[in-house]
């Protein structure tokens, strides 16, 4: 009966310690050229562009970097988190915003960190200054891109605006669809929702075996 009860023991101790393991891969979406960023057409000053996913789970301690870089550096770009664009979208609709110098590049430089997302759909948009000109990397149409989703998350794709039309705020600018157009980002975060892995969930069906037979015992001693 000793060693029954020590083996039940380490099985509850296992079975604690599995959901620190339980989390899925923290990449929540990545979007990366298949060719060579530094012979890839950019984004320049006086233009914006945009990417979007969509979540069906919420996500906390979240990171959003983007390949950027400046002709001259150092320069500026500005980043909007945003849950609408176009000609309608407001304040209200931002989530962050976030403006920092970025060197010559190309570089992956995190715009922001420590965010939580509820479900919906998101979208990165990014200005640079007027001057220098500064640089959002993407696709140079060799290789196409690749783009890695965790489970439950949709890319949107990629929008685009050419001479924006609202300086006070850009993303309510008129965007053009454009698809995979290979603008180089990626966000990280951790699920909220712990899903247990396969072996977590054998664990538990041996724990509860274990606990019905040291019950079952103790009805018949």
């Amino acid at each position: 009966m000793t060693s029954v009860r020590l083996g039940l023991c380490v099985m509850v101790l296992l079975l604690a310690l599995a959901p620190a393991a339980a989390f899925a891969d923290p990449i929540i979406i990545s979007e990366t050229s298949g060719g060579t960023v530094n012979t890839s057409p950019a984004i320049y000053s006086e233009q914006i562009g945009a990417a979007s996913w969509t979540t069906t789970s919420a996500y906390s301690n979240v990171s959003i970097a983007a390949t950027v870089g400046a002709y001259v550096p150092p320069g500026t770009m500005t980043a909007y988190l945003t849950t609408a664009v176009g000609p309608t979208e407001t304040a209200a609709d931002q989530v962050a915003t976030s403006t920092i110098p970025v060197g010559g590049g190309p570089e992956q430089d995190t715009f922001f960190s420590g965010l939580s997302l509820g479900v919906g759909t998101y979208y990165l948009v990014l200005t640079s200054s007027a001057t220098p000109l500064d640089y959002w990397f993407g696709s140079n149409g060799a290789g196409g891109t690749t783009i890695t989703t965790d489970n439950g998350v949709t890319y949107g794709g990629d929008y685009f605006v050419d001479l924006f039309l609202n300086g006070a705020n850009p993303p309510a600018s008129n965007f053009t669809y454009v698809g995979d157009n290979g603008v180089n980002f990626q966000v990280t975060g951790d699920s909220s929702s712990v899903v247990p892995e396969p072996s977590s969930i054998s664990l538990l069906v041996i724990g509860m075996a274990g606990g019905l037979y040291l019950f079952r015992r103790r009805l018949t001693a």
